[in-house]
């Protein structure tokens, strides 16, 4: 399960590094996980996946390297996440959003992805409404 999220991750940088404009600049990704907290193990088990598949496939897809900027939300803070997935956009200027182990912390930074139109994979989070968000 943990590879598919991974796959999926790999596959949306992908897309973004078909794009022509950015031919030479790295693909962004930034992962908002909680890496301290009671969520910690299930964080790392998510990031350990992405650091197995960067180490079996290599850092770059479609000539583009693969850039990783990691955030800790510290556990269920959707106002934190959300400031996170702000920061990310902003003065990170990631090209797509990854992560979310925690529901509110996915709606939460769901209104940035939806406002800046970054692509979004929600690596864990479950609850139904948040596909359709």
């Amino acid at each position: 399960m943990l590879k598919k999220l991974v796959v999926v991750t790999t596959a949306a940088a992908a897309l973004v590094a078909a794009a022509s404009v950015h031919a030479q600049q790295p693909v962004k990704i930034g992962i908002i996980l909680a890496y301290t907290g009671q969520f910690a193990d299930a964080s790392a088990q998510l990031d350990n996946a992405i650091k197995l598949y960067v180490k079996q496939n290599g850092d770059s897809v479609a000539g583009r390297k693969l850039e990783f900027i990691r955030k800790d939300s510290g556990g269920i803070a959707p106002d934190v996440a959300k400031r996170l997935a702000q920061e990310l956009v902003v003065r990170d200027q990631v090209d797509i959003l990854a992560g979310f182990l925690l529901t509110p912390n996915a709606m939460a930074a769901g209104d940035v992805s939806a406002e800046a139109k970054k692509f979004m994979v929600v690596m864990n989070a479950a609850t139904s409404i948040i596909t359709t968000k």
